[in-house]
């Protein structure tokens, strides 16, 4: 009978060692924008900080005349870099990725939350990096949220979204590190 055969690796997953980079949570400061009060996003959504959604639909009267304190804007910031990065490193374990690469994906999860970002993550981890990078150059729309917090729907009972400028350029940025030029038939 041979040695039991381990359970686990000796050698850490892939990516797990990865955090967000100083350049890279800057950059997600610059996409998101730093604002030190609440605020309705451009999708109706009361919002503050770097982005941090404070609840669906549009903030109170009060909520807008509401500055938010030094603790709360990192407190919340890196409360949600750190769930960004726990999906990443959670979701993508085969595919080896640059720090430009986890960086990217930081910025993107963060964005559009774990849940959101699952799809893209499924495929770089599968290695179909050019297909990841085409999917999250779609993710440029935003529902739009009614006073109550749900959804606005349109005449027809469509959700209503409305595509979002920046949204386009930080996918393009996003993304960069994920298109693979074909070179020799190869990808």
């Amino acid at each position: 009978m041979g040695a039991p055969h381990p359970t686990h690796s000796l050698h850490a997953p892939t990516n797990q060692n990865l955090s967000l980079s100083n350049h890279g949570r800057n950059q997600l400061i610059r996409r998101e924008g730093l604002i030190r009060h609440y605020y309705n996003d451009s999708a109706n959504n009361c919002t503050y900080g770097v982005g941090t959604l404070a609840h669906l639909g549009p903030c109170t009267c009060q909520e807008l005349h509401t500055n938010v304190t030094h603790d709360l804007l990192v407190g919340s910031l890196q409360h949600g870099i750190r769930i960004a990065e726990s999906a990443v490193r959670r979701n993508v374990t085969r595919q080896h990725l640059t720090q430009y690469q986890f960086d990217e994906l930081v910025s993107f999860t963060y964005n559009v939350g774990a849940g959101g970002a699952h799809n893209v993550l499924h495929l770089v981890n599968a290695g179909q990096l050019s297909h990841a990078a085409h999917t999250m150059t779609r993710y440029t729309h935003a529902t739009v949220y009614g006073a109550n917090g749900q959804p606005q729907r349109d005449g027809s009972g469509h959700i209503v979204t409305r595509v979002l400028p920046g949204l386009i350029r930080r996918r393009a940025e996003e993304s960069a590190p994920f298109r693979i030029h074909q070179r020799g038939g190869r990808q």
